[in-house]
């Protein structure tokens, strides 16, 4: 556990959905798009090349069966994957993260203008940027409960 990262606090279960035996499924709390979710592992990793094996299988299959999750629930047929591995390439929380956002038609101006929202936040050192706007600690918890509500009906 690192105590300055965001995502090693006890209180980020409050955010996960969905969950494996080392990773979880969490929502972002400034979403780019409605959604916009995160896979994180439980202990402090920091880069996708830290992951043994056993563990880059488990990382892939909790995104693999989020977005289908995600994709039901928005009936979305797609969806963007990103991961910023290394400051170089924008990531600014060093705790691994998978962004998946489901997409519909029309829900940005262009289909790739998503990256840019992504690295409007580019070196920002919060869990989501103050540039996009936070969901209320109600909307938030909302969405997760709605989420794990549709999961248990899938169940």
């Amino acid at each position: 556990m690192n105590n300055k990262c965001p995502f090693c606090e006890p209180n980020i279960l409050e955010s996960a959905f969905l969950e494996s035996d080392n990773f979880l499924a969490i929502s972002n709390t400034s979403p780019i798009l409605a959604g916009h979710s995160l896979i994180i592992p439980k202990r402090h990793i920091l880069s996708f090349l830290d992951l043994s094996e056993k563990e880059l299988s488990e990382f892939i299959f909790l995104g693999q069966k989020t977005a289908k999750i995600l994709s039901d629930y928005f009936k979305s047929g797609s969806f963007n994957l990103s991961i910023q591995d290394g400051f170089w390439a924008g990531q600014t929380i060093f705790h691994l993260h998978m962004h998946i956002i489901p997409r519909i038609q029309n829900d940005l101006k262009s289909p790739g203008e998503w990256y840019h929202e992504l690295e409007k936040t580019a070196y920002t050192t919060e869990i989501d940027s103050s540039i996009r706007p936070k969901l209320s600690k109600e909307d938030f918890l909302k969405n997760v409960q709605d989420l794990k509500n549709f999961i248990n009906k899938l169940i």
